[in-house]
Formats: C-alpha cells, sequence, structure tokens
C-alpha cells in the first residue's frame, strides 16, 4: 500500500525517497515503509476571495469556468490562532451541497462570515462555526432554466451593514439583506445577456458597483 495518490515530483537523499503527491502531501518512503507528512493548511488552491477580521482570515477555493458550475466541493478555510480549519464535505457534511464557492463577506458586528455558491445558494458561518443555508427558504432565485441552481457570485456589505448580493442569472439578480434582517429584490434597470450579475464593491460613497458579467 503506498501512501501517494497523484505523485508530482520525487528527490532520493540518503537511501530515502521523498515524494511530493497533489492530493496526499508530502510522503518519505524508506525501505519498505511510507512516512505522510501533512502540514496544516488550506484544503485546497486559493482561487476565490480572501477577508479578514479580527486576526481571522477567511479563504474561498471555488472556481468556474465559462460561468459555469464545476461542482467543485473544496469550500472555504479559515487561518486563526496560527491554525486552518477546513469547513467543506465530508468533515462538514451539510457543506456538500455548497459548490463552487467564491465570494466572501465579513459581517464586522459580530465576525461571522457569508459565502456564496455558484448553484448552491448562500451560507454563513457564525464565529462558533455554527452554518445556516440560504436557498429556497430565502429570496434567492434559482438561474433562469436551471431550477436547482442557486447562483450566488457577489457579496459585499455596506456602511449600514447591508449585505449586498448577486444573484447571477435569475429574474430578480439582485438582492440587500438589510441588517434588520428584511430583504429587498430587485432587478438590473437594463439588459444584461443572462441577468449574469456578478461580483459587488461599494466604494467610500457608499456607491454599489457590481460586473454585469455577460455583457
Amino acid at each position: 500500500t503506498t501512501a501517494t495518490t497523484i505523485p508530482m515530483q520525487a528527490a532520493y537523499d540518503n537511501g530515502d525517497y521523498w515524494i511530493a503527491d497533489s492530493v496526499s502531501g508530502l510522503s518519505k518512503y524508506s525501505g519498505s515503509n511510507f512516512t505522510s507528512y501533512k502540514p496544516n493548511s488550506v484544503n485546497a488552491v486559493a482561487a476565490g476571495y480572501l477577508r479578514n477580521a479580527t486576526s481571522r482570515m477567511w479563504v474561498s477555493t471555488g472556481s468556474v469556468k465559462n460561468l459555469q458550475v464545476l461542482g467543485n466541493k473544496n469550500g472555504l478555510s479559515l487561518f486563526a490562532d496560527e491554525t486552518w480549519t477546513n469547513f467543506s464535505a465530508p468533515q462538514v457534511p451539510a457543506m456538500d451541497s455548497l459548490t463552487d464557492c467564491i465570494p466572501l463577506a465579513i459581517d464586522q458586528l459580530d465576525g461571522s462570515v457569508w459565502a456564496g455558491s455558484f448553484g448552491g445558494g448562500m451560507f454563513n458561518i457564525t464565529s462558533t462555526g455554527t452554518l445556516k443555508i440560504f436557498k429556497q427558504n430565502s429570496p434567492l432565485q434559482p438561474a433562469i432554466g436551471f431550477p436547482t441552481q442557486y447562483r450566488v457570485s457577489g457579496l459585499a456589505f455596506d456602511a449600514s451593514n447591508n449585505l449586498w448580493i448577486s444573484n447571477h442569472g435569475a429574474a430578480k439578480n439582485l438582492h440587500v439583506k438589510k441588517a434588520d434582517g428584511n430583504w429587498i429584490s430587485f432587478s438590473a434597470p437594463y439588459p444584461i445577456a443572462g441577468n449574469e450579475l456578478a461580483q459587488v464593491i461599494i466604494d467610500d460613497q457608499q456607491q454599489k458597483w457590481i460586473i454585469a458579467a455577460g455583457d
């Protein structure tokens, strides 16, 4: 039995083979024995966003290609107290449906993180690790023509702690979850191919800038 899955490089040193594997980390093969070395780290390439608050940094590891769902289940990672903690399936079974996680926003009032899944809706992880998913139980809508895909492609808090949400491909493709918990939903005021909105950026004057991915 080996400790490698997808070996990428190997080095020989004084009778030992050191093997770098893209899945299994670093292994040492000595005689007939494998020893694995898996340093505490993000569980996948940090291809999404990085957001931090009060000495806690969140990283998303999702991506999309040509605005298509890829099914990436690597989720999020948190760096706090010099340690990485990964939030993904199967370690967190409830995250199995939260694929292709990219946008992140930190609630500066309670320190929780809000994240968007390109297909699985939006979710919140509190500072104690409690997970809540927003999908059919919220004003979020599925992408037109894809009734099971709730694509959240942009998130940002404004100065009043309202959370602005891009709902890619939906008929109502922009939402705001207000600080008091109420929601308001909008449609972009001009035609956008496929109703495809993406990243939300809020400037110092509290103007909301939203990428029209379909144009």
